[in-house]
């Protein structure tokens, strides 16, 4: 069970509580780079930067292409990714108990997470656009779309990884630590999760309370098969694809995402992606489930078993 990996290595608050600031740390750098370097860029090009400017990231404002401020976006998360590695001494076990309770890392559960979920939006975005195509734009440029597409390609590696093993890796095991029950460390990553984006551009434009159920959702999801799989291999999978194809294939207004993807859709109702998350996330399970055949929900509720020897020894 991926939660089991807890047992190795130092499991002790001391271990985790200066690891986890540190990660927290290195996101809050990685933020406040990210601003300076806005701040520099858009007055070398006579932009402004003001709190509506960046509330909504509109590049345009700023004086810089979309592609030059998302590539900017994108670099900030190089700070906590790396800064995850540094955090891992303090546990004095591999990275990879982190990420999986398998031997090594299964690139084919990736893979086939890309593929399938990459499936179920194609063909859920290809149906919607026949129930409405004058909710769609044309925005394909091809100079700017492959500069774009390697922008994406590139960083997106990076991001999806930090969150999926800070929330569902470092998070998700030091509350289950605590809780000892998955399902409660299940619940509140996901929660943390969704929190995280709150100041997305797009929250901004819809509501908190429109856009937070649909963050909380996915984090419930891949929160799910993260336990059901053992492992965050799928949850990355997934993860990557869904903001690949948001970004470069179909982006909406007010995404945090602000990119010169191939089409636009011009309106968006924010509590129909809840469904869509619930059916989507469902039709995948069934596919995975068929594929690699999971235990089941037991795993929810089954609490960590931990030895009296390694409590007196890694104690909290």
């Amino acid at each position: 069970m991926f939660l089991d990996q807890i047992k190795k290595g130092n499991r002790a608050f001391v271990a985790y509580l200066p690891a986890v600031m540190l990660i927290i740390l290195s996101y809050f750098i990685g933020q406040f780079i990210l601003s300076i370097v806005l701040g520099g860029v858009a007055m070398l090009n006579g932009g402004e930067l003001t709190e509506d400017v960046l509330k909504s990231m509109d590049f345009s404002r700023m004086g810089i292409s979309n592609n030059v401020g998302f590539l900017i976006i994108m670099s900030s998360f190089l700070v906590p990714f790396f800064g995850l590695f540094f955090a891992k001494i303090f546990h004095r076990r591999p990275m990879l108990t982190f990420v999986t309770a398998r031997e090594k890392l299964d690139f084919k559960r990736i893979g086939f997470a890309i593929l399938i979920w990459g499936i179920i939006l194609g063909g859920s975005t290809l149906a919607d656009y026949f129930m409405d195509p004058d909710n769609y734009e044309i925005t394909f440029e091809a100079k700017s779309f492959i500069w774009l597409f390697l922008i994406a390609l590139i960083f997106f590696p990076f991001q999806v990884s930090f969150e999926e093993i800070f929330f569902r890796g470092y998070l998700y095991q030091l509350l289950g630590n605590i809780f000892k029950y998955p399902v409660i460390a299940w619940i509140l990553t996901s929660v943390l999760f969704g929190l995280m984006h709150s100041a997305n551009p797009e929250v901004y434009e819809y509501g908190f309370w429109k856009m937070m159920p649909g963050y909380v959702l996915l984090g419930a999801f891949l929160g799910l098969i993260t336990i059901l799989d053992d492992g965050l291999e799928m949850a990355i999978g997934i993860h990557f694809i869904n903001n690949f194809f948001l970004a470069v294939g179909v982006n909406y207004t007010g995404s945090a995402l602000k990119t010169d993807s191939a089409f636009q859709v011009l309106t968006i109702d924010p509590t129909s992606q809840w469904y869509g998350i619930l059916i989507s996330g469902s039709i995948f399970m069934v596919v995975a489930w068929l594929f690699y055949r999971f235990n089941g929900f037991k795993k929810l509720i089954q609490p960590v078993r931990i030895s009296k020897t390694t409590l007196t020894e890694d104690s909290f």
